[in-house]
């Protein structure tokens, strides 16, 4: 028994290439991986939210991310969306330490999710949302130190997003160029609990280069 469906805002316009079989940049999809986890409710002491976050997948450059605490319910109507969202270079934003629009967005086709509880600097519990996309567009090759190679040469790579789960602002990017024309996302992302405390302390991810990146949770940076 189906319960509810959602349709993204991002694949709203694709719909009407749905049927066309010779559409393929325009095609509707929501064909990446899918995380969940219990959070604390930010409004209500003591209760918690069942937060879904998903991404497109050769659908598109969007994460969303949805409540679904009570999938039956119908006051208020569940599921409820909290954000959709897509990465941005936040050096482009108009106020840079905001990151208010008008942004460029840089978040390539999404592959896989996660959800984790990470310490902020100050010391205070925070929950966090991960992406890995591909590059939106490609860009000159580099090699191996992030040197551009200067052949002419368009390369794709890999790149991960750090959002705040409750808002959907954007915390972080890191971003690798490759040494070659691919623009893919291989394999998964894990986060990694080092120390035992319950909060994530790294996220670990690796690239079509035989690369496995070890990238701190916090402090928010951007690394490109």
């Amino acid at each position: 028994k189906e319960l509810w469906s959602f349709i993204p805002s991002s694949q709203l316009p694709k719909l009407q290439y749905f049927r066309d079989a010779n559409s393929l940049s325009n095609y509707p999809s929501v064909d990446a991986s899918l995380a969940f986890s219990e959070v604390p409710d930010p409004n209500t002491a003591g209760a918690y939210l069942t937060v879904l976050l998903g991404t497109m997948g050769v659908g598109g450059n969007s994460l969303v991310a949805l409540d679904v605490t009570d999938p039956t319910a119908t006051t208020p109507a569940k599921p409820k969306l909290l954000w959709e969202r897509s990465g941005v270079d936040m050096a482009s934003c108009a106020n840079v330490g905001l990151g208010t629009p008008p942004c460029t967005v840089t978040m390539g086709s999404g592959s896989k999710v996660a959800i984790g509880q990470v310490t902020n600097l100050a010391g205070q519990t925070e929950y966090r949302a991960y992406v890995t996309t591909a590059l939106k567009d490609k860009v000159p090759c580099q090699d191996q130190q992030g040197v551009p190679l200067g052949n002419g040469s368009l390369c794709g790579g890999i790149q991960l997003y750090s959002f705040d789960l409750y808002s959907g602002t954007q915390k972080w990017r890191f971003q690798r160029v490759y040494t070659s024309g691919v623009n893919d996302v291989p394999g998964s992302l894990s986060l990694a609990d080092v120390d035992q405390n319950g909060a994530m302390d790294y996220v670990v991810l690796g690239d079509v280069e035989g690369n496995m990146w070890l990238l701190p949770a916090v402090p928010d940076y951007d690394k490109t």
